[in-house]
């Protein structure tokens, strides 16, 4: 049965919101808009700011609810750990969309919230400062990402739950290569505030 478990986790994951909601709303294909990126960032760019804060909170709720319903079904806090990546990878790599996905920070949030919180709190707070600093939403994801199984270690969660964040990090940071090749050629486009943006229209 936990076989089944994780394929549970893994089709919750591959639910592409920023696909869904900007064809939904726009009738535009986020895979042919900017980055061509099936997540919040590339929802931003196709639609717009609001649209992109949707995207976002789907996209972390996706992995709460595979995390919660996978830990309500067994109890079991290593199925819970499994049940995280196996939802981060379903993003990564859905099925529906020939495997071509997301790069996993959002799904990874919600998914780890549920898991270790105040590990996730304290990233999101090194995340906005990142971002607000440097205005790459890139840098600050990798930033966050990478350290992030320092915070799970010294919040003190179970073995099971570092060693999954050890693995979810790599392969989160994998996905954002083209990301890390683009900021070193400073061809990485920033987030533009909203003022700054109504200025260069004029």
């Amino acid at each position: 049965m936990s076989g089944a478990y994780l394929v549970l986790a893994y089709l919750i994951g591959t639910v592409p919101f920023a696909l869904l909601v900007t064809r939904c709303v726009d009738g535009t294909d986020v895979r042919e808009v900017g980055s061509g990126n099936i997540g919040a960032t590339n929802a931003w760019r196709a639609s717009r700011p609001s649209i992109g804060f949707v995207v976002l909170g789907l996209d972390i709720a996706k992995g709460a609810v595979a995390v919660a319903v996978v830990l309500s079904l067994t109890g079991d806090e290593f199925r819970g750990s499994m049940a995280a990546a196996i939802a981060v990878a379903g993003h990564m790599f859905p099925l529906w969309l020939g495997f071509r996905g997301g790069k996993g920070v959002a799904t990874a949030c919600g998914a780890f919230a549920v898991l270790a919180p105040l590990a996730v709190l304290t990233a999101t707070m090194v995340f906005a400062v990142v971002v607000y600093v440097s205005r790459y939403v890139s840098l600050g994801s990798i930033v966050t990402v990478v350290i992030f199984p320092v915070l799970v270690f010294w919040s003190g969660e179970p073995t099971e739950t570092l060693a999954v964040a050890v693995i979810t990090a790599i392969f989160i940071v994998g996905k954002h290569y083209s990301n890390f090749q683009r900021l070193l050629a400073g061809q990485e486009p920033r987030v533009t505030p909203r003022s700054s943006r109504s200025r260069q229209r004029v």
